[in-house]
């Protein structure tokens, strides 16, 4: 099995994950039109800029891979795994705020 981790600085790993997707309703994972048997992007140089991610940062770059390998490993669609982190995000933060407020003392800071 191929390593999946996203070095730091981001650089692509050339896995193809990014141009796949779980499919919920077929249960199944839907590949781009244009990604090879060997996970390399067909039209690479003239891909659209919906598959381009010079504009992002390296986090953003980091997040978006980790999001669509996390997808394909989880059959979960990237939506549901979205929302997933994000209610997660909320209800830590609310833990964190009550376990701060009836303790006095420092635990966690979020998103800081």
């Amino acid at each position: 099995m191929k390593d999946l981790t996203i070095p730091s600085p981001w650089e692509c790993i050339q896995c193809g994950m990014c141009c796949k997707r779980y499919n919920p309703t077929t249960k199944k994972i839907d590949r781009c039109q244009y990604l090879q048997d060997d996970d390399q992007c067909g039209i690479f140089e003239d891909r659209p800029i919906a598959c381009r991610l010079d504009h992002m940062s390296d986090d953003l770059k980091t997040t978006h891979c980790n999001i669509s390998i996390m997808s394909i490993q989880n059959k979960i669609s990237q939506e549901d795994l979205i929302n997933l982190i994000r209610d997660n995000s909320k209800e830590l933060q609310g833990l964190t705020k009550k376990s701060n407020s009836e303790q006095g003392e420092f635990v966690f800071v979020s998103g800081t």
